[in-house]
């Protein structure tokens, strides 16, 4: 922040990061897909050797998605984030969250459906904030549920 108290965003002088990712991938002739990703890695400044903030060591995300009969398809995802540093120093905790989805197939007049609820065990969890913000951990949304309505049309060529 400047002295007139306007804020100013920078690239640090020098960061480093290393570390390790994987992931498994599978599709099923029945349709059913799922991923699993792990990754882990230590990221700093390399000026005051301080680990970076908003920067986790370990995130992971497990999916599947189904077909449901002919014209539904289901969806869960599981998002795991390790302790995150903030910018006073202390960590946000670590938290994990999953999310299901329910949709339709577009029906032959282009229009598709969907249900969706976003931290389905109502996890309470937070990321840290930036200088812009007053809270140094910034609190996220609860349980909540989406109804989506799409409609796709062809144009002639």
């Amino acid at each position: 922040m400047r002295s007139d108290g306007q804020l100013v965003f920078l690239n640090l002088n020098a960061a480093a990061t290393r570390g390790v990712e994987v992931e498994f991938e599978g599709k099923y002739r029945s349709g059913v897909s799922s991923r699993i990703s792990y990754s882990y890695q230590n990221a700093i400044d390399l000026t005051t050797s301080a680990p970076l903030v908003n920067s986790a060591r370990q995130l992971a995300t497990a999916n599947v998605t189904a077909p449901i009969g002919r014209q539904l398809i289901g969806a869960m995802d599981l998002h795991y984030v390790g302790p995150v540093q903030t910018l006073n120093g202390s960590l946000a905790d670590r938290f994990a969250v999953a999310n299901v989805t329910l949709s339709t197939r577009p029906f032959s007049n282009g229009l598709s459906l969907s249900m969706n609820v976003s931290n389905l065990f109502n996890s309470e969890y937070g990321y840290p904030g930036g200088d812009e913000h007053l809270q140094n951990i910034i609190l996220q949304d609860g349980r909540t549920f989406r109804i989506g309505l799409k409609y796709a049309w062809r144009t002639s060529p």
